[in-house]
């Protein structure tokens, strides 16, 4: 990656960094002159009181001549197509990804004429609903407002997908949902606060019992397990989701179009979502095609260990430009271990969509999404984050339809310039005894001068096997003196969802890890079709990262 590139392309993630979502979407400031009130400046901008005030954390209906009111975005819902416009053009300009805008535009290609009016996909406004209109389908409301088809069922209390023209729906809701139980508060002062009866509460939190823990996430609607009809799983599955998840998104009927115009590279920056940086050069397949298929970039370590750190760091600065979540995690170290890689893929796990056609799933490529996306989150809230193992081609993707699954690359390195210095092709990321031993080498490289009660090492895998159940298992050291280790995966398995428990063994990168405590963390167990539909959905591996953060800031809390 040139420097000019990079520095383009980090100028640009640190400005789109500070959008919630859309390129175009310019923050404005108003100051109050003599007699406006927020409701001439609600109808002057188009906008609510309501969402004046929540913009601006006002809690009084009054205001101050002089005083300054940043005015909520507002963002384009379609674009006229102009002289020289491409699809790809158009997809950079609003940051949305050209599959996206092909389902939601309904188009067979990329091609494009003068004037046509394109929808484009933003975020819902504070108190906005949508009028069914004819031919309008939840999946396509869903990717227009960037809302998971099972939330926007929660919010308008939808028992399935039906939709009847001119139906009014609910596009935001007037409380969160999720809650995390805090001192003081009691089911009743929380059904209260809500308008909610308390039989709901316990019944969509699977609770017996009126006492709440303190740190517990609660559900403050009823818990939707979303799939789409191709990917409807057996009765017989017993952990689709954790009781706790939230929904999840599917994606949108209408599979992507693959046209000679796709880029070189995908990257979507931080538009509609919260991740700064998504990209994954194109590979020869769309999809894994076999249990044996894979493509490699074994050539030069060092090669791919250049080409890989100025990826990462492109990524860690646009993580670091995105707004704080807490400070909590300030001067601790946190070494990130992404399953196998290199040599090693990992399990590859024949498995089936809803409509009986084989799908493959590599194990470390969507371990090391998940890996990105806890890093990403982990240093919003003030942690040192460091990989053991890095790609030179791919930071966090997206999953744009399930049935297309992460492709085997051989092509991640250890992260250390001196492994990589050695230019030989046994240096490669591989699963004996010395390759996992490197990943405790590369752990301590950076945990150098950091204090054992300030570090912490979770590496990240998926299970393949059927007879440890489908609940998240978190392994840590028997061997280890103390009970750091321990102390670590059962606080992080507080947060995993339903089935998820804590195992001593012993797992060779746990074991003399450098770090003050280590674990393994098997998040899905990939024997299960269901599990493995769950890591091929991105909203689920988000939901995985979310669970692991929130583990990992409660025990260093």
């Amino acid at each position: 990656m040139s420097t000019i590139f990079r520095r383009s392309l980090l100028s640009i993630l640190i400005t789109c960094a500070l959008s919630t979502a859309s390129l175009s979407a310019i923050e404005t400031v108003h100051k109050v002159a003599p007699g406006e009130s927020l409701s001439v400046l609600a109808r002057t901008y188009g906008c609510t009181v309501d969402e004046l005030k929540s913009f601006n954390n006002l809690t009084r209906d009054t205001l101050y001549r002089g005083e300054e009111l940043k005015i909520p975005p507002r963002y384009p819902d379609t674009h006229r197509v102009s002289p020289g416009d491409t699809l790809s053009g158009i997809s950079a300009r609003y940051g949305i990804p050209q599959d996206k805008l092909i389902s939601l535009n309904r188009m067979k290609d990329t091609a494009l004429r003068i004037g046509q009016e394109l929808e484009l996909i933003r975020p819902p406004y504070e108190g906005e609903s949508w009028t069914v209109r004819r031919g309008d389908t939840l999946s396509w409301i869903s990717l227009k407002f960037n809302i998971s088809q099972a939330r926007l069922r929660q919010i308008n209390a939808l028992e399935n997908s039906a939709l009847r023209t001119g139906q009014v729906l609910d596009l935001t809701a007037s409380r969160p949902q999720t809650l995390t139980v805090e001192s003081g508060d009691s089911l009743w002062k929380i059904a209260s606060r809500y308008n909610l009866a308390m039989e709901d509460l316990k019944s969509w939190n699977s609770l017996s019992g009126d006492v709440l823990r303190r740190g517990t996430e609660l559900q403050l609607y009823p818990v939707v397990l979303e799939l789409s009809d191709a990917e409807r799983l057996t009765a017989s599955s017993t952990r689709s989701l954790p009781a706790t998840a939230p929904a999840a998104a599917p994606a949108p009927a209408e599979k992507p179009v693959e046209t000679e115009n796709t880029p070189a590279s995908t990257v979507k920056l931080a538009s509609i979502s919260t991740t700064p940086l998504y990209i994954s050069n194109p590979t020869q397949r769309r999809t894994q095609p076999s249990l044996s298929y894979f493509e490699e970039d074994l050539g030069d370590p060092m090669d791919n260990y250049r080409r890989a750190s100025a990826l990462i760091s492109d990524f860690d600065e646009a993580a670091r430009s995105l707004p704080p979540l807490s400070r909590n995690l300030e001067g601790y170290t946190v070494i990130l271990d992404p399953g196998h890689g290199g040599l090693d893929p990992g399990a590859i796990v024949e498995s089936v969509d809803g409509l009986g056609n084989k799908v493959y799933v590599v194990e470390d490529e969507y371990c090391y999404d998940i890996a990105l996306r806890v890093y990403r989150d982990l240093i919003r809230h003030g942690a040192d984050v460091h990989l053991t193992v890095i790609s030179p081609t791919s930071t966090i993707r997206t999953t744009t339809d399930a049935s297309l699954t992460f492709v085997n690359l051989k092509n991640e390195v250890y992260n250390s310039k001196a492994i990589n210095s050695q230019n030989r092709y046994s240096v490669w990321p591989v699963g004996n005894a010395w390759g996992l031993d490197q990943r405790k080498v590369v752990a301590g490289e950076f945990l150098k001068g950091v204090g054992k009660q300030k570090s912490i090492f979770v590496s990240i895998h998926a299970d393949n096997n059927p007879g440890d159940g489908e609940g998240t298992r978190i392994l840590y050291s028997p061997s280890e003196k103390g009970k750091a280790s321990q102390d670590l995966a059962e606080e992080m398995s507080r947060y995993m969802g339903r089935g998820s428990d804590t195992r001593a063994q012993e797992v060779r990168v746990l074991r003399n890890n450098p770090a003050g405590a280590s674990v393994l963390v098997e998040v899905r167990n990939l024997a299960y079709t269901n599990n493995s539909w769950a890591i091929r959905n991105e909203d689920l591996r988000q939901d995985d990262a979310d669970r692991i953060v929130r583990g990992i800031v409660s025990y260093l809390r």
